[in-house]
């Protein structure tokens, strides 16, 4: 959780830093401006895509941990419900 809160307030952050460097340094509000909404869109889906390879890499860890163990347990159910069907 804390680092889907880094990643999303990382681009506000960086950019507002990013658009008072330029702003003081060029003098300009304007300019400031426009690298700060640069820089916002480029950290942004930096960030974004950061998440979305963690966020691949968990499924895939996941799909090949947890389900065949979910498969295995249905198939011992299903295992165990068929003799008492039988039974009555």
């Amino acid at each position: 959780m804390l680092w889907v809160v880094a990643g999303l307030t990382a681009p506000i952050v960086l950019s507002a830093l990013l658009a008072a460097f330029v702003g003081a340094r060029m003098q300009s509000v304007l300019l400031g401006l426009v690298a700060g909404v640069i820089g916002f869109a480029a950290t942004f889906a930096t960030s974004v895509g950061l998440m979305l390879i963690w966020l691949r890499a968990r499924l895939i860890a996941f799909v090949e941990t947890e389900i065949p163990l979910i498969l295995n347990r249905l198939s011992e159910l299903f295992g165990q419900i068929a003799p008492l069907k039988e039974t009555l």
